[in-house]
């Protein structure tokens, strides 16, 4: 018996793979797991057939080491997994009814409700309770275990093996597209892709002679199908059921999407932006190849794989998430001691812009003395931080950065890190395309000029949105009208909107005003919606009515125009029998973003009383000058300089001593996120992008 278990230990040995070396130091930052992931690599490493298993679990460990998730996510209710197992259980046996077709998916949403409404009901009564958050760093290879491992190595194998779009991947794309347990990097919650196929699988993949198209569209249906069931309650934090609820972002949305659909043997992986050209925030996508080996994007849950033209907005520069390492990362190509931004953080990311859009190559001379080897170009960002979007490798004998994937239209900073610090080392530009000038476009710098001087008046610190204009426009043709019967059968138009109204509350004189009991606004006949903001119907003090209060200011855009301030002391606003009622509607709560949605706004009276103005103000985006909010104006000189602060008494702003020809930037503390550098030309606020072009 001795002899045989020596045989054994002999032949175990002999057929048992060694470690790579690369993998032992990896190792060696796992800690008390350890022993963990060497179950995973001692599992693979029995027999030749699974050589390739093998090796993809030596992929997996040897890159975890630069993978965490930056919070931690304990106590999830159980209830959870009672009401989302039961809904799932639901929709599945629908669904079959329904034969899995994507066109009675939401036939299957409608009888979910019908027949469930009872488990939908009792999931809002419940009092789920709060999962233990904790935001702190832990270490892929500190925590996962070998049976997770385990399971997702085997569930990927088995998509490789059976997967229409997976089986003409080679390994290396296999290991990127289909292996990778994790797709954003920090997102806290991991699931093995075993676990997601047994949950994703038979709605994706119900039909298998289904096109890439058809079964991510199944996934979209399901997502929104359950959600539907489920109403519009909000959850967040709460793992995997996370899926059966609202109140996600495009972090959540991507990270799910791509490992679920990687789970059902479509290769996918994220891609982002990390800021827009116009607005702060960013945004994670998802992309798919398919069996033609075209990469598709798209956003899961809502829309589907397209790559006929870009739709995710104007964006700055774009990336690539990968598992593994991409050793033409910044990561690899820094100096030793050279300071990284923390998008450029980890070596897992690779740019992609000039897969997506259009770019062009953009040398600047580097005029400072650095040991660094990498230059950044900065994108604009109202916090008051340039935000580094793309790398340049310096040239020390020439002097000179070359960026390889820089955007027309966009406006760049150059920057280069000196220590932490973040140091401009040329003027900011953007590039717009000149088909006669070399290389087919043309470089335009903001040099930030402080030799000359000027007082300036601001109205706006975001350009007014096309989108916001045409809505405006559309009101051109609507009327005001009064009545004295309520179906108003007797209306008289008291006055038509004839120009396209501005961004603001403005006035409407009425010449010969009477008493009616009933108003309303009409919209134009070719539009269905009647999109204006803030309405109020105003009278006069002399007449006595009691059912007033005070209306909010008209717009005063200029210093001559003070004068009419003195107007809004012989005025009272109008209002309706029931005044809290009334403030609860769309059109006079305050809100300059949100709108009326019914073609007509009706105004009712208890009885006939004479409005001798109309004050409104179109849907917008309340990007102009607030009463009362505190401003700040910017100017640039290699970083943002200041020109001082102010609050706004009207809807204007008086700035002295501002720098002539140089890029200023209004920032405001009180409210709001918009905000974008301009120029004043003629005495006049233009905005980069939208008033030069």
């Amino acid at each position: 018996m001795k002899e045989s278990i020596f045989i054994w230990i002999l032949l175990s040995l002999l057929s048992c793979r060694s470690i790579p070396a690369e993998i032992n130091e990896t190792l060696k930052g796992a800690g008390s797991n350890k022993s963990e992931l060497k179950k995973v690599l001692r599992h693979y490493s029995w027999k030749d057939k699974d050589s390739l298993k093998f090796k993809a679990a030596c992929f997996l460990i040897g890159n975890m080491k630069w993978h965490a998730s930056h919070k931690q996510i304990s106590n999830i209710d159980k209830h959870y997994a009672r009401f989302c197992r039961k809904a799932d259980s639901a929709y599945f046996a629908i669904y079959q009814e329904k034969k899995g077709h994507p066109d009675s998916l939401g036939k299957c949403m409608k009888e979910l409700n019908k027949r469930y409404r009872w488990l939908a009901d009792s999931a809002k009564k419940y009092d789920f309770h709060q999962p233990v958050v904790e935001y702190k760093i832990a270490a892929d290879l500190r925590s996962l275990k070998s049976n997770f491992l385990i399971t997702h190595i085997d569930n990927a194998f088995r998509q490789w093996e059976t997967s229409p779009f997976a089986r003409k991947l080679t390994f290396p794309e296999f290991c990127e597209y289909i292996l990778p347990y994790r797709s954003v990097w920090g997102y806290p919650s991991l699931y093995s892709g075993k676990e997601f196929n047994q949950w994703f699988a038979k709605y994706v993949n119900y039909d298998t002679t289904a096109s890439l198209t058809q079964r991510i569209n199944r996934y979209n249906q399901r997502l929104t199908g359950i959600r539907y069931f489920f109403g519009w309650q909000k959850m967040k934090d709460c793992g995997i059921y996370n899926l059966f609820f609202h109140g996600h972002d495009c972090t959540d949305v991507a990270a799910f999407g791509c490992s679920i659909l990687r789970s059902c043997g479509i290769p996918a992986i994220i891609e982002f932006c990390n800021t827009y050209r116009d607005f702060t925030g960013r945004h994670f996508y998802c992309a798919v190849r398919d069996s033609g080996n075209i990469w598709k994007y798209f956003n899961p849950e809502s829309t589907l794989p397209d790559n006929t033209k870009w739709r995710m907005g104007t964006t700055m520069n774009l990336y690539r998430q990968y598992y593994g390492a991409q050793p033409d990362s910044p990561y690899f190509l820094k100096n030793k001691d050279e300071h990284l931004p923390p998008l450029f953080s980890t070596p897992c990311i690779k740019e992609i812009t000039a897969e997506r859009l259009e770019v062009c190559l953009v040398t600047l001379p580097f005029p400072d003395t650095t040991t660094n080897h990498l230059a950044y170009l900065a994108a604009f960002d109202s916090r008051k931080e340039l935000v580094p979007v793309t790398w340049g490798i310096i040239n020390q004998e020439h002097r000179e950065v070359r960026f390889p994937q820089t955007m027309t239209g966009r406006l760049y900073f150059p920057v280069y890190y000196r220590g932490q610090e973040l140091c401009p080392f040329g003027p900011p530009f953007y590039i717009k395309k000149d088909s006669l000038a070399s290389g087919g476009y043309r470089l335009f710098s903001f040099p930030g000029d402080t030799s000359n001087l000027q007082s300036v008046v601001l109205t706006r610190k975001f350009p007014r949105k096309p989108n916001m204009e045409k809505l405006a426009g559309n009101l051109v043709g609507g009327t005001f009208e009064g009545a004295n019967r309520k179906n108003f059968s007797d209306a008289r138009t008291l006055c038509t909107i004839t120009d396209p109204p501005g961004p603001y509350l403005q006035d409407i004189i009425l010449p010969h005003p009477e008493a009616y009991k009933f108003y309303r606004f009409v919209a134009p006949e070719q539009y269905s919606g009647a999109h204006i903001s803030e309405l109020q119907f105003l009278s006069e003090k002399k007449y006595g009515y009691t059912n007033t209060c005070e209306p909010s200011p008209a717009a005063i855009l200029r210093p001559e125009e003070t004068f009419r301030e003195k107007e809004d002391t012989a005025l009272v606003m109008l209002q309706e029998p029931s005044p809290e009622k009334m403030q609860k509607r769309a059109v006079f709560d305050g809100n300059m973003q949100t709108a009326a949605s019914s073609k007509t706004i009706p105004f009712h009276l208890k009885h006939p009383q004479i409005v001798t103005r109309i004050r409104f103000a179109p849907q917008h985006a309340d990007n102009g000058i607030r009463r009362d909010d505190l401003y700040e104006l910017w100017y640039w000189q290699d970083g943002w300089k200041s020109c001082g602060t102010c609050t706004a008494r009207y809807e204007y702003l008086e700035f002295n001593h501002v720098p002539e020809n140089t890029l200023l930037w209004l920032q405001n503390y009180s409210e709001g996120q918009e905000e974008l550098p301009f120029i004043i030309r003629n005495k006049q606020q233009l905005f980069l992008y939208y008033d030069i072009k």
